[in-house]
């Protein structure tokens, strides 16, 4: 798939990356995706780990 196409359909850790290591990711000039591509393992299972969380957590 074109990273263009990918970038513009990031998938929920993706996001969640782009929020956890902002600086980095501005810093990147890379879309979400792009992004992705460049975290190690751990930061990725950090990633799923977030969404993961988020999703089991109680509403406000």
């Amino acid at each position: 798939m074109d990273n263009k196409i990918r970038n513009l359909n990031p998938h929920k850790p993706a996001v969640a990356a782009t929020w956890i290591w902002n600086e980095r990711y501005m810093a990147s000039g890379t879309g979400a995706m792009e992004f992705w591509d460049s975290l190690s393992e751990s930061e990725q299972v950090i990633a799923r780990k977030c969404i993961d969380e988020i999703y089991f957590a109680l509403p406000e």
